[in-house]
């Protein structure tokens, strides 16, 4: 079930996104860990303007037996990229992982507004 279904599904009378729908391929849902580490700072610029970022990487952690066995079914998730500014209000810069359970590995990123 994707997000917005979900989303639909369980928030859509709160957020007024209209009907609930229904999914009956339901899959129960694993509780897992995730380890977020800092992987290093950098030194970005926008315009004449720089600015200190921290690279975190987002490292998902399965216990038990499907732990163990994940990684060698190749189902384990591959480790997520983000970068954050520093400073009095931290702020998304960068995320590089998959956007999706089994998708490829994605990018999002600030743009630069046009005039600027």
């Amino acid at each position: 079930m994707g997000s917005l279904a979900y989303a639909r599904k369980y928030y859509g009378h709160l957020a007024g996104l209209g009907a609930a729908c229904s999914d009956d391929r339901m899959i129960p849902a694993r509780l897992v860990k995730l380890e977020i580490l800092p992987e290093g700072e950098k030194a970005i610029a926008s315009g004449n303007t720089k600015h200190e970022t921290v690279r975190y990487v987002v490292k998902v952690k399965i216990g038990g037996v499907a732990g163990l066995v994940a990684p060698l079914l190749g189902k384990q998730p591959p480790d997520t990229h983000v970068w954050v500014l520093t400073g009095n209000a931290p702020a998304f810069v960068k995320f590089e992982g998959p956007i999706y359970e089994g998708g490829p590995i994605g990018r999002i990123e600030l743009a630069t507004p046009v005039g600027f």
